[in-house]
């Protein structure tokens, strides 16, 4: 896949390499360790946790140095994989059918090395395209590897590739913990300042449970204005080009601008889906986990920008305000309740205007709307989800650059990279 073989690299095909579903012996009685396809991440290499089955159960065989790679719509496209290093000393596992296991061949490859191949950017774009079968139930075929050709580095260069890598992911999962952590301690206090309030003795029982007696209950859109997004429309020529917001760009109470698309709106479309600022944007559609995350949309970077219609824009009235009500939405979405009402498909869930827009939320007066937004700025997430964003895109940028020899690693300033504000820039091509 790539012309120019770096000096002391060796063409190969990838299942030259790595034994493609090698066999693995698995007691007859007992319990045996399992992965399941949910424990499998799509970032990091290792799994979020690891259970048992009964033996004789079928199913994926694998041992711990071994690769996974998921080969089913839509966990093949969403990139999820690990590399086996949880089981018991001395112990085979079996997981999911829809598991492809890859196994480095002694004294040619470095087993981790065999994972980040799976996560190079341009090989998934290959498998997934190469995948089989009817909608909603494609997979990757086997054979694949048997065609995708690539250059190996020694064993050492594969050696020090892997430890960058690794090195980033565990600044990955670093953050991530912390993210995790602060959220957290932000959910148990909006439970208490949306229940409770601020220095409030009297309290009243309503619909959505026990409130300040001063504060009201209402529909999300008696607070304010709730709009969808523009449906994307490929072959639309008329209008101006105008920067839009998706999905991809709304975090948790951050908004990403590293990856804004243009397309074309009217000047009655621009009226109606353009942005203010102040204006809180939420995730209409999104895996399930992660529907109606929401941030306030800051009007810092374009003079106009608009939004698809994977977003939800709702734009406070007199009576509320942007950091309140954005505080309220990531309570829902934390506790559940916006998961509860979405809609599901296989590969995506939907919030839905109308169902959100009918949500019966707690609203105090807007002067105590203030107090609580400032009491809950104070633990934010911000900083971390940049971090995080910026070492995703620095992962990515490593996967395709030293994997190919691109970048070799006795050139690179990995602790700058690691260390600096925007440190996805160089690589990001």
């Amino acid at each position: 896949m790539v012309n120019k073989v770096p000096e002391g690299w060796k063409p190969a095909v990838i299942s030259e390499i790595a034994d493609i579903n090698p066999k693995r012996s698995l007691p007859r009685s007992g319990e045996i360790p399992y992965l399941e396809m949910a424990a499998l991440s799509t970032e990091s290499p290792s799994p979020h946790y690891l259970g048992t089955k009964a033996a004789g159960a079928g199913g994926s065989k694998f041992t711990n140095g071994d690769t996974l790679v998921a080969r089913i719509t839509p966990c093949a496209e969403n990139g999820k994989g690990a590399f086996v290093q949880c089981l018991p000393e001395g112990q085979n596992g079996v997981g999911s059918t829809e598991f492809i296991v890859l196994s480095a061949k002694p004294n040619i490859t470095e087993p981790k090395y065999i994972y980040y191949l799976t996560k190079r950017p341009d090989i998934r774009h290959y498998t997934i395209n190469r995948m089989r079968g009817t909608s909603g139930r494609q997979r990757i075929p086997y054979s694949v590897f048997d065609e995708i050709s690539i250059d190996v580095p020694p064993l050492p260069e594969q050696n020090k590739i892997t430890a960058i890598l690794s090195s980033v992911d565990e600044a990955i999962e670093a953050t991530e913990a912390v993210i995790e952590q602060t959220r957290t301690v932000k959910k148990g206090l909006l439970q208490e300042l949306l229940t409770r309030g601020i220095g409030h003795t009297e309290f009243k029982k309503t619909a959505i449970g026990e409130i300040p007696k001063s504060w009201a209950v209402k529909q999300v859109r008696e607070t304010g204005d709730v709009q969808l997004g523009r449906q994307r429309s490929p072959n639309f020529t008329e209008g101006n080009t105008l920067p839009y917001l998706r999905v991809a760009n709304v975090y948790d109470g951050y908004i990403d601008y590293t990856d804004v698309k243009e397309m074309k709106f009217t000047s009655d479309e621009t009226k109606q889906y353009s942005l203010l600022p102040g204006d809180v944007l939420l995730n209409e559609g999104q895996s399930i986990d992660l529907v109606g995350r929401s941030s306030i949309y800051d009007g810092m970077i374009f003079d106009t920008c608009c939004f698809q219609n994977t977003l939800i824009r709702y734009r406070a009235g007199t009576n509320s305000t942007p950091e309140f009500m954005q505080a309220v939405f990531s309570y829902l979405q934390y506790s559940g309740v916006f998961s509860s009402i979405a809609t599901q498909t296989t590969s995506v869930a939907h919030l839905g205007g109308t169902r959100f827009s009918k949500l019966k939320i707690p609203v105090p007066p807007k002067y105590e709307q203030i107090e609580i937004a400032r009491t809950l700025n104070s633990i934010n997430n911000k900083t971390n989800n940049k971090t995080l964003k910026q070492l995703q895109i620095l992962k990515r940028g490593l996967l395709q650059d030293l994997l190919t020899g691109k970048v070799r690693v006795n050139t690179l300033d990995l602790p700058a990279l690691l260390n600096a504000e925007a440190p996805a820039e160089a690589l990001a091509e």
